[in-house]
């Protein structure tokens, strides 16, 4: 008998747990956030795909702000630092990956700037470089297909320019 009634308190405590869950923005949230981080135009768009009001949200943001669990500025910083371990690409291509994410120019002006000065930016162009290079052996000395694969890779017209046809 009292097998029963654990097994009954366990199933209504989680019934319990799953209400709160499908109620609660501010559970939805940190559920959420317990993925990946996110920015916060990332999180109010699925706090409103979960049926939340405007003001919920709005309320669940400024809660997340002051338990430091969201940061535009820190995410921008994140998110770069994980591009830059894994692909050779450059400013224009990451400003526009975290600009379609929500995050805010200016944050991603001041992340780039501190992260991806004119040195590291070169030093990425010759890898991508090179590396086009080796898989394209038949297209390797046209100037043209290089410069348009750095172009779209999002780096800098002037330092294409240089690198390519120095």
């Amino acid at each position: 008998m009292e097998t029963t009634l654990f097994l009954d308190t366990d199933c209504v405590m989680f019934s319990h747990m799953a209400t709160k869950k499908g109620t609660d923005s501010k559970w939805a949230a940190q559920d959420v956030l317990s993925r990946r981080d996110h920015s916060e135009a990332e999180m109010r768009q699925k706090l409103s795909r979960k049926g939340f009001s405007a003001p919920d949200i709005q309320e669940t943001i400024d809660w997340l702000y002051e338990q430091k669990l969201l940061d535009d500025r820190a995410y921008a910083a994140r998110y770069v630092e994980s591009i830059l371990r894994s692909k050779t690409v450059g400013p224009r291509w990451i400003a526009a990956k975290l600009k379609q994410r929500g995050v805010e120019q200016q944050y991603i002006t001041e992340v780039l700037t501190q992260l991806m000065p004119p040195e590291k930016e070169r030093e990425l162009m010759a890898e991508a470089s090179e590396s086009w290079k080796r898989l394209h052996q038949k297209h390797a000395t046209d100037k043209a297909r290089l410069t348009r694969f750095l172009a779209s890779r999002g780096f800098s017209e002037h330092l294409v320019r240089e690198q390519v046809f120095n």
